[in-house]
C-alpha cells in the first residue's frame, strides 16, 4: 500500500539551529536582495497575487517586480526587467510539501510568470506610446547639433528632443518604432525606459541592395553611410550585434553580403560580438585598426573607404578574350597519370600492391627516366614520407634500380611517420625537406593513416590534413600524393577509406583494384584508360638471408590497357562467331579451336567484322583483341598451333551446343 500521508503534509523538520523558518515575506525579501540593493523592507511585501514593482540599486524607475500568493504555501516569482534576471519562489515551511501543495505551487508560479508577462507587455506598450509621442513632437536634428559636430556627422535621421538631447529612433525589421536612444551633448546615452530596446536597431541609409554593414553605435552607422553611401545598421550595444545580424540575414536571405565592423576596444567585446555574428550568419568582419570605433577612426583621418572597400585583387577578373590568350596546358610528372602542382591519392585494399605502384612512379620521376608505360615523365627530386615497412621498402627500391640499370635516384625517404596535420609534425617535415637542399616536384605520403593525427572519418581532421598538404604544395611548389587504404566492406572498395572530404579535395585519384590500375577522378583532364598490372618477382643483387638464400622483391609490370567488362564480352562474341563460321573445329584434346587464318577471314567477311585485310590480320595475330591479348591473359583463350583454343570452362557448354546443332542440320 502506498504512503498516503504525504497527501496531507510531511513531518515538521526543524532547522539545525532549532529556530523555525522565517516568515514567507522575509524569505522573499532575502531572495529579492540577490537582485541588488532594493528600496523596500519585508513589511512592504504584499501577498495578494498581484504584480508589484520596486527600485533596484537606486536606479530611476522601478525595474524590480514580484508576485506572491499568500494562501496555502506562499509561492510566486520575481525578477529585474532591466537585466532580464528572474526567479521562482516557494516558501520554506520547515517540512516536505505535500503532492497537492507542490502541484498548487507549480500552478501559482506559472500564474505569476503570466502576470509578469502581461505587466511587461502593458509596460512596454505604454512606454512605446510615450516614445512615439516624444518622437513625433521632436524636431529634425541639423548639422550644428553639438554631438553631431563632435562626431563629424552631417544631418541624419535623428531628431532633437525638447531638452536638447539627440533622439535616435530604434525600429524593428518592419520599420515600426520600438524605442528611442537619448544622446546628450557629452555623449552619454540612455534608452527610453520600459520600451523593448533589444528588439530594435538604427538604420542609416535605404533598404540594403546587395550589401549591408553592421556596427555598434549610431555615429558609426552614419559615418559609413555618409562616407561611402552604403546602408549601415547600428545595434546600439555590442551584445545586440549577433542577434541584429541574424535578423538581417533572415529578412534578406543569403544573397545579401553582411559586413560586421568591430570596435577596437580594450575589453575585446567588439571583436567577440563580430566573431559571433560572422559564425551565425556567414558574415565578413572588418576590424578597426586603431583603438576606438569606426567613427573614431574617421575623425582621426583614417581612410574609411579604403578600410571597408579595399581595391579588388589585381587581375582577379579578366575578359574572356584575354583569358584564352594565356595558354595554360596541364603540366605532368607522368603524363595523364600524375599531375604537377596537384593534390592526388592512390588507394587500394591491403596487399593489392599500391605501395609498389607508388614506388614505381616515384623512382621513374626521381631517376629522370623518359617514360613510364609509354607516358612521358618529367623528372625531379622526390620526397617519400614512409610511415611503415622500411625493411621491405629498401628491397623494393634496390630491386627497382637493378631492373632499370641502376640509375641514380634523386629521392629522400623518411625514417618514420609524423603527425603532419599538427604544427609540430608539419614543421618537422618542412625543416627536414629544407635541410636536404632539394626542391621536390613530388611528395608521397605513404600511408595517410601513419601521418594523420586524428580520425580519418572526421571531416574536421580530414580538413586539417588537406590544409597541411596544400601548405606543403605552396611552400615547395610541388605535388602531393597520399597513399591510402580502402574500407573493408565490398561497397567501399572503389573509394578511399574515411571522410568524403578526401575525394572532394583531390585533383587526381587512382584506384588499385585487383590487378587493375584506374583513374577514378581527374579534375582538369580527360581520364586515361585503365591498365592491367602484375607484381613479378625480382632478385635483389647482393641480398641473401641468414640461410644464404637469395632475397627477392616484387616489381610492377604493366600489361597493357585494361578492358572493361563490355569490351571483353564483345571480344568473346567475336571468337565465338568466327569459330562457328569456320566450321566448329576442335583441338586434339577436344577444345574449341580456331586458326589465325580462319579468324582473319571472318574479320574481313561482310557478315563478320567488315575490316580491311591488313586490320583483320593484325587483329587475328593479337588473340582476338584490339587491345592485345586480354582474352589470353584472362584465361579465356590459349595459344594452340597456328591459332587459339577456348579454355574457359563456363563457355565450353555454349560452344558444344552450337557444334551439336550444326552437326544435326
Amino acid at each position: 500500500m502506498g504512503n498516503i500521508a504525504n497527501l496531507f503534509g510531511g513531518a515538521y523538520v526543524p532547522r539545525p539551529d532549532g529556530t523555525p523558518p522565517p516568515r514567507p515575506e522575509q524569505q522573499l525579501y532575502e531572495a529579492l536582495c540577490e537582485l541588488g540593493q532594493i528600496d523596500m523592507a519585508p513589511s512592504d511585501i504584499v501577498a495578494d497575487g498581484e504584480i508589484h514593482r520596486f527600485r533596484i540599486d537606486g536606479k530611476r524607475g522601478e525595474n524590480g517586480w514580484y508576485v506572491l500568493y499568500g494562501d496555502g504555501v506562499p509561492a510566486g516569482a520575481y525578477g529585474d526587467w532591466a537585466t532580464g534576471q528572474t526567479g521562482e519562489f516557494v516558501a520554506d515551511m520547515g517540512r516536505q510539501l505535500t503532492s497537492l501543495e507542490q502541484m498548487r505551487n507549480a500552478q501559482r508560479v506559472a500564474e505569476a510568470r503570466q502576470a509578469r508577462d502581461r505587466a511587461r507587455t502593458a509596460r512596454s506598450s505604454a512606454a512605446m506610446e510615450v516614445a512615439s509621442a516624444v518622437w513625433e513632437q521632436a524636431e529634425p536634428a541639423g548639422d550644428r547639433h553639438p554631438y553631431l559636430e563632435s562626431k563629424g556627422i552631417g544631418a541624419s535621421n535623428a531628431r532633437v528632443g525638447s531638452d536638447g538631447r539627440l533622439l535616435v529612433p530604434m525600429r524593428g525589421m518592419d520599420g515600426d518604432l520600438v524605442s528611442l536612444q537619448y544622446i546628450a551633448d557629452d555623449g552619454s546615452k540612455r534608452f527610453h525606459r520600459g520600451a523593448p530596446a533589444g528588439d530594435g536597431h538604427y538604420r542609416a541609409g535605404p533598404e540594403p541592395d546587395g550589401l549591408a554593414y553592421v556596427v555598434e553605435g549610431f555615429a558609426d552607422a552614419e559615418t559609413i553611410h555618409q562616407t561611402i553611401g552604403a546602408t549601415a545598421y547600428a545595434a546600439l550595444s555590442a551584445d545586440a550585434i549577433p542577434s541584429l545580424a541574424r535578423r538581417i540575414r533572415e529578412r534578406y536571405g543569403e544573397l545579401l553580403q553582411i559586413v560586421v565592423v568591430a570596435d577596437n576596444d580594450s575589453s575585446g567585446a567588439g571583436a567577440k560580438a563580430a566573431k559571433a555574428a560572422a559564425e551565425s550568419t556567414g558574415s565578413r568582419t572588418v576590424h578597426v585598426p586603431d583603438p576606438g570605433d569606426i567613427n573614431d577612426y574617421y575623425c582621426a583621418g583614417g581612410d574609411v573607404a579604403g578600410l571597408l572597400q579595399p581595391d579588388p585583387e589585381p587581375g582577379f577578373l579578366v575578359h574572356a578574350s584575354e583569358f584564352i590568350q594565356q595558354p595554360a596546358p596541364i603540366q605532368w610528372l607522368i603524363k595523364g597519370w600524375l599531375q604537377r602542382d596537384a593534390m592526388m591519392m592512390l588507394f587500394g585494399p591491403s596487399g593489392a600492391g599500391k605501395s609498389f605502384i607508388a614506388i614505381d612512379h616515384a623512382c621513374h620521376i626521381a631517376a629522370g627516366l623518359e617514360e613510364w608505360n609509354g607516358c612521358r615523365v618529367r623528372g625531379g627530386p622526390v620526397i617519400y614520407l614512409a610511415g611503415e615497412g622500411h625493411h621491405g621498402m629498401r628491397a623494393r627500391i634496390a630491386g627497382w634500380m637493378d631492373a632499370h640499370g641502376s640509375p641514380p635516384l634523386d629521392m629522400y625517404i623518411s625514417q618514420h611517420g609524423a603527425d603532419l596535420n599538427t604544427a609540430a609534425g608539419y614543421s618537422q617535415v618542412v625543416e627536414a625537406i629544407a635541410a636536404t637542399g632539394a626542391q621536390p616536384v613530388l611528395i608521397i605520403v605513404d600511408t595517410l593513416h601513419r601521418f594523420l593525427h586524428g580520425d580519418e572519418n572526421s571531416a574536421e581532421d580530414a580538413r586539417t590534413m588537406i590544409d597541411a598538404c596544400n601548405s606543403l604544395m605552396r611552400h615547395f611548389g610541388c605535388s602531393v600524393q597520399l597513399v591510402h587504404h580502402t574500407g573493408v566492406s565490398p561497397e567501399a572498395q572503389k573509394r578511399g577509406r574515411g571522410s568524403s572530404a578526401w575525394k572532394g579535395a583531390l585533383d587526381i585519384e587512382l584506384c588499385v583494384d585487383g590487378s587493375v590500375l584506374s583513374q577514378t577522378k581527374t579534375k582538369d583532364s580527360e581520364p586515361v584508360e585503365a591498365l592491367n598490372y602484375s607484381l613479378e618477382s625480382h632478385p635483389v643483387p647482393g641480398w641473401v638471408d641468414e640461410d644464404g638464400e637469395q632475397v627477392t622483391t616484387a616489381l610492377v609490370h604493366i600489361g597493357g590497357v585494361a578492358p572493361t567488362v563490355d569490351d571483353l564480352a564483345k571480344e568473346k562474341n567475336v571468337i565465338l562467331s568466327a569459330w562457328e563460321f569456320s566450321g566448329c573445329d576442335l583441338s586434339d584434346s577436344g577444345l574449341p579451336y580456331i586458326s589465325s587464318a580462319a579468324l582473319e577471314r571472318w574479320l574481313y567477311h561482310p557478315d563478320g567484322g567488315g575490316l580491311s585485310t591488313s586490320t583483320a590480320e593484325r587483329y587475328a595475330r593479337s588473340a582476338g583483341s584490339r587491345r592485345g591479348g586480354e582474352l589470353i591473359s584472362t584465361g579465356y583463350l590459349d595459344r594452340y598451333r597456328d591459332g587459339y583454343v577456348v579454355r574457359c570452362e563456363e563457355s565450353l557448354t555454349q560452344y558444344m551446343l552450337i557444334r551439336q546443332g550444326r552437326a544435326g542440320k
